[in-house]
């Protein structure tokens, strides 16, 4: 990773070790830069978390760090416009599995639209992923197979 990068995320409050298992384990650490970083801090500032918030988030999804902000616009997509969700829902959501913004919209889609072929109502379906968040990040495929084997 760069220095600039580095310097950053160690400015922001990031220990040594936990920056050196950022670029462990996240190889796009190497071709991101700052201004990425602070786009996706601001994304999650806007939705109402706090530094320490993103900081756990940060460490417990190293790939939030980088992710692309096209995949977070589209995520915001569904869960504003399709699910009608407000930002202190968003920032519950994300508390609850930090993965939520590097995982797939396209496969939360699929599961939205599954639903639905189901019977679901909107209101139910919002439910079921407020308080089942791990649910956001997986593929449909995965979804369908928990779903036989509950």
């Amino acid at each position: 990773m760069s220095e600039e990068v580095y310097d950053f995320l160690s400015n922001y409050g990031f220990t040594d070790e936990e920056i050196d298992s950022f670029e462990n384990v996240n190889e796009k650490m190497f071709y991101t830069d700052t201004l990425e970083i602070e786009k996706n801090i601001n994304i999650l500032i806007n939705k109402g978390l706090i530094k320490e918030e993103i900081m756990d988030i940060f460490r417990k999804n190293h790939f939030m760090i980088t992710a692309k902000n096209n995949k977070l616009e589209a995520f915001d997509n569904i869960f504003y416009n399709v699910l009608g969700f407000n930002n202190d829902i968003i920032r519950q959501i994300i508390i609850k599995e930090p993965g939520t913004y590097s995982a797939s919209p396209i496969e939360l889609q699929k599961i939205i639209d599954f639903l639905k072929e189901y019977g679901w109502s909107l209101d139910k379906i919002k439910a079921f992923l407020i308080e089942n968040p791990k649910v956001i990040c997986l593929y449909l495929d995965e979804f369908k197979n928990s779903i036989k084997d509950a």
